[in-house]
């Protein structure tokens, strides 16, 4: 009798079962009916399938069933709040207006559109040095992804400063300095893909940042400023003679993304939350959760917020120089911390009103943005086909459906884009990403209804990481998945 595969098809919303059974596996897939799809996917597909494999006799039995997705590709992790949907009725941001005409404003000073000049510029001077424009990012300042089988060897990685000295990076754990270099040197090292089977022969992507995502299992590492070490740099040198092959300047590691929330709480407890934190980007959150996947591109809808750069970040100051100016935060969560730049020629002064703090979510609201609407709009504004000037009607009616039901949160500062964060392509078509063709994503984000955002408010308590913050017992954060209380 041949090893059999339990499945079951289930109502991605409710977890319904629409059908069952059981299929034998055929090497690394399985197959019932017209369906086929690989084994390793242990959470769910985009469509709402899970199975598991059963030794050979056994006889299938009861599970509980979670309407979580986990990707092929990159792991999916966060508190369930950023994972279900927004209610359609959870409240705003005290502050929602404001913040969304801060967003109008940054994606309406954009100069040019393509190289061309945009009529109607906004009250934002042009960027020093660039244009402005919308972008997916794929290529430079995108992060690849890398799923390491789990018996991949691992590589020793050292963190060091630009000078090279070493074990830089440190957080506050339970009143405890722990530094990063622990992470990663746990159980041998990291497992790093071998740089001969990418294109480039590089981990990295091109550009300053050289952020990487390394997953094996349940477990998940981010680093910022990766390369390999040099023998001809003498900064290099101290790493080396530990044994170490490559470096990285700061990152975050998950030792099970099943039981973390996506966000590192480390920087909460220090006087200053521009330093001593972990992770990739400026929120110290997670990228995983947010970054678009090949697999997101083949299925029919994206189950999860998007990740959106922007050139003016941080919390309005109160100026004495700005009346009516108001002190506001500068992250809320996920971000645990903030970068706060102004990457305009305008002044500080002059963009005050016009900063958006990291880790705000904005939404499309439900209530003018139905089905019927959404789709109305799609069909006026899509292309013939999805290039750098759109997308097609039904690929732009998928990002509306996902900016209504999940949004998109601000993770990050960028010098001359309003981005989103997507794969990089340089994984595409190698051993570590099974999606053999990379995403057309085109420039969807000029279709996008800038002007009807709304913001959702922010968790009003901390929620502490396991092993980090706070230990005594925190209040239960809002539920946007839940109607608000009457």
């Amino acid at each position: 009798m041949p090893d059999l595969v339990e499945w079951q098809i289930r109502q991605t919303e409710t977890g319904a079962t629409l059908a069952s059974g059981t299929a034998p596996r055929v090497g690394d897939k399985w197959s019932a009916g017209t369906l086929t799809l690989p084994l390793d996917l242990d959470n769910g597909s985009p469509w709402g399938v899970r199975h598991r494999a059963l030794p050979e006799g056994r006889t299938p039995g009861p599970w509980t069933w979670s309407p979580r997705r986990m990707t092929d590709s990159i792991v999916r992790l966060y508190h369930p709040e950023f994972t279900t949907k927004i209610h359609p009725k959870a409240p705003l941001h005290d502050n929602s207006v404001n913040i969304a005409a801060a967003l109008v404003a940054q994606f309406e000073s954009e100069p040019f559109v393509n190289g061309a000049p945009k009529p109607g510029a906004g009250p934002i001077d042009a960027i020093a040095g660039g244009v402005y424009r919308t972008r997916i990012s794929t290529g430079e300042y995108s992060i690849p992804s890398y799923r390491m089988p789990l018996d991949w060897p691992r590589t020793k990685v050292a963190q060091t400063s630009k000078e090279g000295a070493m074990r830089t990076k440190w957080i506050t754990v339970n009143g405890v300095r722990r530094y990063f270099q622990e992470d990663l040197d746990k159980n041998g090292g990291v497992p790093l893909p071998n740089p001969a089977d990418l294109p480039d022969g590089l981990i990295q992507p091109e550009g300053t940042d050289g952020s990487v995502i390394i997953t094996c299992g349940h477990e998940l590492w981010e680093m910022f400023v990766f390369r390999a070490l040099d023998p001809a740099r003498s900064a290099d040198a101290a790493a080396l003679a530990e044994g170490y092959t490559f470096r990285c300047a700061q990152g975050g590691y998950i030792a099970d993304t099943r039981y973390h929330p996506g966000w590192w709480a480390s920087s909460r407890n220090e006087s200053n939350p521009k330093g001593g934190d972990y992770g990739v980007g400026a929120p110290g959150c997670a990228y995983s959760g947010f970054t678009l996947t090949a697999d997101d591109y083949n299925a029919p809808d994206i189950l999860h917020p998007l990740s959106l750069s922007l050139y003016i970040t941080g919390g309005e100051d109160a100026l004495a120089d700005d009346p009516g100016s108001v002190a506001r935060p500068d992250y809320f969560l996920p971000a645990t911390r903030y970068d706060k730049y102004n990457y305009s020629r305008s002044s500080d002064l002059a963009v005050n009103r016009f900063r958006i703090p990291e880790g705000v979510r904005f939404r499309l609201p439900p209530e003018k943005w139905t089905d019927e609407y959404l789709n109305a709009y799609a069909a006026a504004k899509g292309r013939p086909q999805t290039d750098g000037y759109g997308a097609t009607a039904p690929e732009l009616a998928k990002f509306l459906r996902c900016l209504r039901d999940f949004g998109m949160v601000i993770t990050d500062t960028a010098a001359n884009i309003l981005g989103l964060s997507a794969e990089h392509n340089k994984t595409f078509g190698t051993q570590y990403n099974k999606a053999e063709k990379k995403p057309n994503w085109g420039d969807p984000m000029l279709q996008f209804p800038w002007r009807d955002f709304v913001v959702v408010a922010p968790h009003p308590v901390q929620i502490a990481v396991p092993g980090e913050g706070p230990t005594s017992p925190q209040p239960a954060p809002f539920d946007f998945s839940r109607a608000p209380a009457a």
